[in-house]
């Protein structure tokens, strides 16, 4: 992964979710610079605060090549 994924990403990837949020409602810490599950706290009211739990992924995943094995070949 380059780069990292910031408080401004999640609140962009939620909005075209239709989810609208101002920054400060939504707590990173700091920006995230690895792949897999993470968690970030948004504040919906002065008393309401829940957890967004969300996954990570690379938008260009590496494919695995398949090598075929030359051991499996029939041998005559």
């Amino acid at each position: 992964m380059f780069g990292a994924v910031t408080a401004n990403d999640l609140i962009l990837r939620l909005k075209e979710e239709g989810i609208e949020l101002a920054k400060k409602q939504l707590a990173l810490p700091q920006p995230i610079k690895e792949l897999g599950s993470h968690v970030a706290g948004i504040k919906l009211h002065a008393d309401v605060e829940v957890e967004l739990k969300f996954e990570v992924v690379s938008e260009n995943p590496i494919e695995e090549t398949v090598v075929e094995d030359a051991s499996d070949e029939d041998e005559d």
